[in-house]
């Protein structure tokens, strides 16, 4: 069988949305848990599960370890030794916390440092929960708001203003001077502040935030921010980072060491398989401010919203890293999607409508919120019926 039908593992975290995930599952949430990523890919922690012809059960993970190179190909074996990439359905009913994720090198010694220190894998306190990189594209289902990177440093003086005699003067007088070296020692006063300054600072924050909040979105984010997280240094972000917004379709990729933090909204996320997060606020799970400073990228962050472009009925957004890239796929009762012969391992899921999967030995129907695992050399793949899949993927050369 080479196409494979998938049951994903729904994480639920304390920011994720009620309904968003639900919905589009077509389930009842009758609990009201906050349902925060649907999980879709190979990563240890939560494997895809299948139901073959037989109705056997297993799952990714198993299935590309038992039969590496049929499922995956060799190119992509020898290259990455692993399914490349982790999609996600992500649901943001609450803004998540302040964040960074390391690249190779760091992740490697991370991992390894960890595990000779005897830190579980599941252990509250453990930073690293693999040895790989994550850089991310996130594409919006629905409006959706982040922060991500540091805005450029004249807007950082501009909000910062009202509360720099609380900032000291070594540290304003390099914002002053637009010094690209005081995004490092101003997002580090912040974040080692002592308990006592700190609440005297965030004090002042908020009553600057109050009297501000029609003049710039970051001091209302600031209050919104505080009404659930108070006292959590990490409400000063929206005035040190850039706050954007995505529409249906738009798009944003993340690297290695950029500061950033999801608000609010439904998205597809698509990674490299990896789970490893280092977070400096703003959440009840594990804080490394040190581990955090030492992986975070210190510059101003250019944000490039892209979308996919095209009229086809696949069309691709850009490729920002070898491990993977994203597609849109529009198929009505005029367009169907059909490809002889499918050489890179992909991960479908219908975001709307219904239709139906064919290879050469097996066909499902589906709607929206299904999703299936294309294994390599999918033969005679053909999707028709009037629907939209995203398709994930890891790019070979041609």
């Amino acid at each position: 069988m080479t196409i494979y039908k998938l049951e994903n593992t729904i994480q639920e975290y304390a920011w994720g949305h009620t309904k968003h995930i639900a919905d589009l599952l077509g389930i009842e949430n009758k609990s009201n848990k906050p349902l925060a990523e649907l999980w879709m890919g190979a990563h240890p922690k939560a494997p895809s599960k299948f139901v073959d012809a037989s109705a056997f059960k297993s799952d990714l993970f198993q299935l590309i370890n038992n039969n590496p190179t049929e499922v995956l190909g060799k190119t992509i074996m020898k290259r990455f030794g692993r399914l490349p990439f982790l999609f996600k359905v992500l649901a943001a009913g609450s803004p998540l916390s302040i964040q960074a994720h390391p690249n190779l090198k760091q992740a490697k010694v991370g991992f390894e440092r960890e595990n000779k220190l005897g830190i579980a894998l599941d252990a509250f306190n453990r930073n690293y929960k693999d040895d790989n990189h994550k850089p991310e594209l996130m594409c919006a289902l629905t409006t959706f708001k982040a922060l991500n990177g540091f805005r450029p440093i004249e807007e950082i003086e501009k909000l910062l203003s009202p509360a720099k005699k609380d900032i000291p003067t070594r540290i304003w007088n390099k914002i002053e001077d637009h010094d690209p070296q005081c995004l490092k020692e101003l997002f580090t006063f912040l974040i080692t502040m002592e308990k006592e300054v700190k609440t005297s600072f965030l004090n002042e924050i908020i009553k600057i935030s109050l009297e501000n909040k029609d003049q710039d979105p970051g001091y209302d984010w600031v209050l919104k921010l505080n009404s659930t997280y108070a006292g959590d240094i990490g409400i000063v972000c929206p005035l040190i980072l850039n706050l954007i917004e995505l529409e249906p379709g738009e798009a944003v990729f993340l690297d290695a060491g950029r500061l950033h933090s999801y608000l609010e909204g439904l998205g597809v996320e698509l990674m490299a398989n990896s789970d490893n997060v280092l977070r400096g606020g703003l959440t009840p799970k594990f804080v490394d401010v040190i581990e955090l400073l030492s992986i975070l990228e210190f510059d101003v962050s250019k944000i490039s919203k892209v979308k996919v472009m095209g009229n086809d009925v696949e069309n691709q957004y850009p490729k920002f890293t070898d491990e993977f890239q994203l597609s849109l796929i529009d198929i009505n009762q005029d367009k169907t999607f059909t490809s002889r012969v499918i050489h890179e391992p992909s991960i479908f899921i219908c975001i709307n409508g219904q239709g139906t999967f064919k290879s050469d030995d097996n066909s499902f129907e589906f709607k929206k919120g299904d999703s299936f695992f294309a294994s390599f050399e999918t033969y005679q793949l053909n999707i028709s019926g009037n629907a939209q899949l995203f398709r994930a993927f890891t790019p070979l050369d041609k």
